[in-house]
Protein backbone atom coordinates (compact mmCIF):
# COMPACT_ATOMS: atom_id res chain seq x y z
CA UNK A 1 0.00 0.00 0.00
CA UNK A 2 1.67 3.25 -1.27
CA UNK A 3 -0.78 5.72 -0.96
CA UNK A 4 -4.01 6.91 0.40
CA UNK A 5 -5.56 6.16 -2.95
CA UNK A 6 -4.64 2.63 -2.73
CA UNK A 7 -6.40 2.39 1.20
CA UNK A 8 -9.50 3.89 -0.81
CA UNK A 9 -9.42 1.15 -3.28
CA UNK A 10 -8.55 -2.00 -1.44
CA UNK A 11 -11.21 -0.94 1.00
CA UNK A 12 -13.61 -0.65 -1.34
CA UNK A 13 -12.82 -4.41 -2.80
CA UNK A 14 -13.20 -5.65 0.83
CA UNK A 15 -16.25 -3.66 1.60
CA UNK A 16 -14.86 -1.16 4.23
CA UNK A 17 -15.26 1.87 3.05
CA UNK A 18 -18.60 4.06 2.22
CA UNK A 19 -18.70 7.09 -0.82
CA UNK A 20 -21.34 9.87 1.13
CA UNK A 21 -22.59 11.38 -1.93
CA UNK A 22 -25.07 14.13 -0.22
CA UNK A 23 -23.44 17.22 1.01
CA UNK A 24 -22.37 17.45 4.25
CA UNK A 25 -20.83 20.41 6.66
CA UNK A 26 -17.50 20.51 7.51
CA UNK A 27 -18.92 22.69 10.56
CA UNK A 28 -19.68 19.76 13.10
CA UNK A 29 -22.10 17.90 10.63
CA UNK A 30 -19.57 15.68 9.12
CA UNK A 31 -17.25 15.02 12.31
CA UNK A 32 -21.03 14.42 13.95
CA UNK A 33 -21.67 11.61 11.49
CA UNK A 34 -18.18 10.05 11.96
CA UNK A 35 -18.19 9.76 15.61
CA UNK A 36 -21.04 7.81 15.50
CA UNK A 37 -20.09 5.78 12.34
CA UNK A 38 -16.83 4.81 14.47
CA UNK A 39 -18.76 4.22 17.71
CA UNK A 40 -20.84 1.77 15.77
CA UNK A 41 -17.52 0.20 14.22
CA UNK A 42 -18.26 1.20 10.68
CA UNK A 43 -16.25 1.57 7.48
CA UNK A 44 -14.11 4.36 6.57
CA UNK A 45 -16.25 7.40 5.13
CA UNK A 46 -15.15 9.36 2.30
CA UNK A 47 -17.01 12.64 1.76
CA UNK A 48 -17.38 13.81 -1.66
CA UNK A 49 -19.19 16.83 -1.38
CA UNK A 50 -18.23 19.18 1.67
CA UNK A 51 -20.44 22.09 1.87
CA UNK A 52 -18.13 25.17 -0.36
CA UNK A 53 -15.47 23.03 -1.09
CA UNK A 54 -14.69 20.36 -4.88
CA UNK A 55 -12.27 18.22 -2.19
CA UNK A 56 -13.33 15.09 -0.33
CA UNK A 57 -12.54 14.34 3.11
CA UNK A 58 -12.18 10.52 4.63
CA UNK A 59 -12.44 9.70 7.98
CA UNK A 60 -12.05 6.37 10.18
CA UNK A 61 -9.41 5.23 8.27
CA UNK A 62 -7.45 3.48 11.29
CA UNK A 63 -10.95 2.86 13.44
CA UNK A 64 -11.00 -0.85 13.52
CA UNK A 65 -8.84 -3.94 13.69
CA UNK A 66 -9.43 -4.95 9.90
CA UNK A 67 -8.58 -1.94 8.66
CA UNK A 68 -5.05 -1.54 11.26
CA UNK A 69 -4.83 -5.17 9.40
CA UNK A 70 -4.74 -4.30 5.85
CA UNK A 71 -2.92 -1.32 6.76
CA UNK A 72 0.11 -3.05 7.91
CA UNK A 73 -0.34 -6.14 5.23
CA UNK A 74 -1.28 -8.68 7.92
CA UNK A 75 -4.00 -11.19 7.89
CA UNK A 76 -7.72 -9.68 8.76
CA UNK A 77 -8.56 -11.70 11.29
CA UNK A 78 -5.03 -9.96 13.39
CA UNK A 79 -6.08 -9.22 17.04
CA UNK A 80 -4.26 -5.67 18.25
CA UNK A 81 -1.78 -8.22 20.25
CA UNK A 82 -0.80 -9.72 16.87
CA UNK A 83 -0.59 -5.96 15.39
CA UNK A 84 1.60 -4.41 18.12
CA UNK A 85 3.95 -7.51 18.16
CA UNK A 86 4.60 -7.35 14.02
CA UNK A 87 4.40 -3.34 14.32
CA UNK A 88 7.79 -4.46 16.82
CA UNK A 89 9.19 -6.64 14.11
CA UNK A 90 8.90 -3.81 11.32
CA UNK A 91 10.73 -1.52 13.01
CA UNK A 92 12.91 -3.57 14.02
CA UNK A 93 14.49 -3.33 9.95
CA UNK A 94 14.83 0.87 9.38
CA UNK A 95 14.82 1.74 5.76
CA UNK A 96 16.73 4.93 4.51
CA UNK A 97 15.00 7.75 2.79
CA UNK A 98 15.56 7.90 -1.08
CA UNK A 99 16.00 11.70 -2.26
CA UNK A 100 13.61 11.93 -5.64
CA UNK A 101 13.07 15.51 -7.69
CA UNK A 102 9.44 14.91 -8.00
CA UNK A 103 6.57 12.68 -7.22
CA UNK A 104 2.77 13.44 -6.80
CA UNK A 105 3.45 15.42 -3.74
CA UNK A 106 4.79 18.07 -5.77
CA UNK A 107 1.78 18.02 -9.19
CA UNK A 108 0.57 21.27 -7.31
CA UNK A 109 2.36 24.21 -5.23
CA UNK A 110 1.50 26.75 -3.12
CA UNK A 111 4.08 29.48 -2.26
CA UNK A 112 4.60 32.72 -1.02
CA UNK A 113 1.40 35.02 -1.11
CA UNK A 114 0.09 31.85 -3.05
CA UNK A 115 -0.25 30.39 0.08
CA UNK A 116 -3.74 29.64 1.59
CA UNK A 117 -4.95 26.99 3.87
CA UNK A 118 -8.73 27.81 3.48
CA UNK A 119 -8.50 26.02 0.20
CA UNK A 120 -8.94 22.80 2.43
CA UNK A 121 -12.22 21.61 3.09
CA UNK A 122 -10.91 21.05 6.97
CA UNK A 123 -13.69 20.05 9.45
CA UNK A 124 -14.80 22.09 12.72
CA UNK A 125 -14.84 18.43 14.88
CA UNK A 126 -16.71 19.69 18.62
CA UNK A 127 -18.97 22.14 19.12
CA UNK A 128 -16.63 23.76 22.14
CA UNK A 129 -13.41 23.37 19.55
CA UNK A 130 -11.54 26.80 19.26
CA UNK A 131 -11.70 26.79 15.88
CA UNK A 132 -10.88 24.46 12.40
CA UNK A 133 -8.56 21.60 12.92
CA UNK A 134 -6.65 19.43 10.72
CA UNK A 135 -5.49 16.06 11.55
CA UNK A 136 -5.26 13.53 13.44
CA UNK A 137 -4.83 11.18 10.10
CA UNK A 138 -1.99 13.24 9.20
CA UNK A 139 1.67 13.67 10.68
CA UNK A 140 3.79 16.46 11.72
CA UNK A 141 7.91 16.61 10.90
CA UNK A 142 10.25 18.80 12.78
CA UNK A 143 13.70 18.37 13.41
CA UNK A 144 16.57 19.35 16.38
CA UNK A 145 18.23 22.35 15.30
CA UNK A 146 21.46 20.95 16.76
CA UNK A 147 21.64 17.07 15.81
CA UNK A 148 19.51 17.02 13.00
CA UNK A 149 17.23 14.55 14.26
CA UNK A 150 13.88 13.91 12.90
CA UNK A 151 10.13 13.31 14.51
CA UNK A 152 7.63 12.44 13.02
CA UNK A 153 4.74 12.78 15.58
CA UNK A 154 0.68 13.05 15.08
CA UNK A 155 -0.93 16.04 16.74
CA UNK A 156 -3.82 18.36 16.16
CA UNK A 157 -3.02 21.52 14.08
CA UNK A 158 -5.54 24.68 14.45
CA UNK A 159 -6.15 26.47 11.49
CA UNK A 160 -5.95 30.21 12.06
CA UNK A 161 -6.15 32.07 9.14
CA UNK A 162 -4.63 31.29 5.14
CA UNK A 163 -1.16 30.72 5.70
CA UNK A 164 -0.97 29.79 9.59
CA UNK A 165 -1.78 26.61 11.88
CA UNK A 166 -1.06 26.46 15.50
CA UNK A 167 -0.53 23.35 17.43
CA UNK A 168 -0.28 23.43 21.05
CA UNK A 169 3.19 22.59 22.86
CA UNK A 170 3.63 19.67 25.71
CA UNK A 171 7.02 19.64 27.00
CA UNK A 172 6.02 15.52 27.28
CA UNK A 173 5.96 15.30 23.54
CA UNK A 174 9.15 15.57 20.94
CA UNK A 175 7.65 18.22 19.44
CA UNK A 176 7.41 20.36 22.35
CA UNK A 177 10.99 19.58 23.20
CA UNK A 178 12.03 20.79 19.90
CA UNK A 179 9.55 23.82 20.27
CA UNK A 180 12.19 24.57 23.28
CA UNK A 181 15.69 24.00 20.91
CA UNK A 182 14.46 26.14 18.97
CA UNK A 183 13.53 28.81 21.13
CA UNK A 184 16.09 31.83 20.40
CA UNK A 185 17.70 29.48 18.31
CA UNK A 186 19.79 31.12 15.52
CA UNK A 187 19.51 27.87 12.53
CA UNK A 188 16.60 27.67 10.98
CA UNK A 189 14.09 25.07 12.02
CA UNK A 190 12.35 22.40 9.83
CA UNK A 191 8.89 21.59 9.99
CA UNK A 192 6.16 20.27 7.96
CA UNK A 193 3.07 18.49 7.61
CA UNK A 194 1.96 15.38 6.00
CA UNK A 195 -1.25 14.57 4.82
CA UNK A 196 -3.10 12.14 2.52
CA UNK A 197 -0.54 10.01 2.65
CA UNK A 198 -0.41 6.19 3.16
CA UNK A 199 -2.22 5.34 6.20
CA UNK A 200 0.95 3.42 7.16
CA UNK A 201 2.49 6.68 8.30
CA UNK A 202 0.64 7.97 10.44
CA UNK A 203 0.55 5.44 12.44
CA UNK A 204 4.26 6.08 13.00
CA UNK A 205 3.39 9.23 14.64
CA UNK A 206 1.39 7.66 16.37
CA UNK A 207 4.04 5.21 18.05
CA UNK A 208 7.18 5.97 20.17
CA UNK A 209 9.08 2.61 19.34
CA UNK A 210 12.79 4.56 19.74
CA UNK A 211 14.46 6.56 21.94
CA UNK A 212 14.92 10.22 21.19
CA UNK A 213 17.65 10.59 18.47
CA UNK A 214 17.80 6.80 17.82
Amino acid sequence: MKSMRDFIEQCEQEGMLRRIKPEVDWDLELSHIAKINEERHGPALLFENVKDYDSPVITSVCTTTERLSMIMGAPMESSLVDLMRLWVEKNETKVPPKWVDSGPCKENKMMGDEVDLFKFPVPKFYPLDGGRFFGTAHFVVTQDPDTGWVNLGTYRLQLLDKNHLRHPVHPGETFGYHAQEISGHEKAHARGRGGGMRPGLVSHGRGAVVGYGQ
